[in-house]
């Protein structure tokens, strides 16, 4: 357990820096003269809880399978075909990650804001004339290029880290030490996968940080900004029918006062 939890870390750290790195580029290329002096606290903030967010990724992207080390470690030669297998598996996570972060940079850059529920407007439109679009207006053939290169090379840092870890030479611990090791693992991986030891775990509503809004759009990693933009998406279609009396009710808060006889006549039940 502990030399698939030292494997994963590393991972886990590279996610971690790649959410990081692409909101500090954000910020550093967007900045207004004035934000840094004016606004520190709420930049520090931004920064503090953009963090959480990165490592509630990271910790939801590499626990479970934390997890499915643990039991393949029971057995000796699951746990070779585990080591013959993570480095692939953290490879392409951290491709997916890193795709999705230069997405979300590149949505800022053209609309202001994070990735949101109009990105689906490459499904919804004409996918064909978006697609277009996204060929000619964004170097396609360049991100493509630079992705694929950083495959190569973190899959090349992953297999060198997983053979400096099968050839170390470390000694062995007491059982109540490794007990107390691994329930604080558990520990920094629940947590972790919350982002947050309060009663909630850090929602979207935690992105408002300041009354600047390029901080609040700066402060959720693209990751998470794809899943709120799914799940509005999937909840846009589903409108129930309002009855009667709930329409009438709303109507006279709008309106501030009773309905009138005129309105009634048009509301059917």
């Amino acid at each position: 357990f502990r030399q698939a939890f030292l494997a994963l870390l590393l991972p886990w750290l590279f996610v971690f820096l790649i959410q990081m790195l692409g909101r500090a580029y954000l910020f550093y290329t967007n900045k207004t003269p004035g934000l840094l002096t004016d606004f520190s606290h709420d930049v520090i903030r931004m920064f503090w809880i953009g963090g959480l967010f990165d490592v509630r990724v990271a910790c939801l992207i590499f626990v479970p399978f934390l997890l499915v080390a643990a039991s393949f470690s029971v057995d000796r030669r699951g746990f070779i075909i585990w080591q013959h297998f993570w480095p692939w598996m953290a490879a392409v996570l951290s491709l997916i990650v890193t795709a999705i972060t230069v997405g979300n940079v590149f949505y800022y850059v053209t609309y202001g804001r994070f990735i949101d529920v109009f990105v689906f407007g490459l499904v919804d439109d004409d996918t064909t004339a978006v697609l277009k679009t996204v060929w000619k207006e964004y170097p396609v053939i360049w991100v493509l290029l630079f992705l694929i290169l950083f495959f190569s090379i973190v899959l090349k840092i992953y297999w060198r880290w997983q053979y400096y870890l099968s050839h170390k030479k470390g000694g062995t611990l007491r059982l109540s030490v490794s007990i107390i090791n691994t329930l604080l693992v558990i520990l920094a991986c629940v947590v972790g996968m919350r982002g947050s030891v309060g009663t909630f775990p850090l929602r979207q509503s935690d992105a408002q940080v300041s009354e600047v809004k390029m901080l609040n759009m700066l402060t959720p990693n693209g990751v998470i900004a794809r899943n709120w933009a799914f799940n509005a998406y999937a909840e846009s279609g589903n409108f129930s029918a309002a009855t009667y009396e709930e329409g009438s009710k709303l109507l006279c808060q709008f309106l501030g006062g009773s309905l009138s006889p005129v309105l009634s006549f048009f509301m059917t039940r």
